[in-house]
């Protein structure tokens, strides 16, 4: 499984960062880059990207 979003809840946000990482280069590896799972992983992990932004901009 993917830990990169137990990993973010936890506030690990670099070892989640490398976790997402690789499951959206798993996904394109394994359907391409426009089937919709690898989509799906793509913006997940945009989104927890821009959050980590933010939470590490206000602490």
């Amino acid at each position: 499984g993917n830990l990169a979003p137990i990993l973010f809840l936890l506030h690990q946000y670099e070892e989640a960062t490398k976790h997402a990482e690789q499951a959206v280069n798993i996904a394109i590896d394994t359907f391409g880059n426009d089937h919709p799972k690898s989509v799906m992983f793509a913006n997940l992990f945009q989104q927890r990207s821009e959050g980590q932004r933010l939470i590490l901009s206000i602490k």
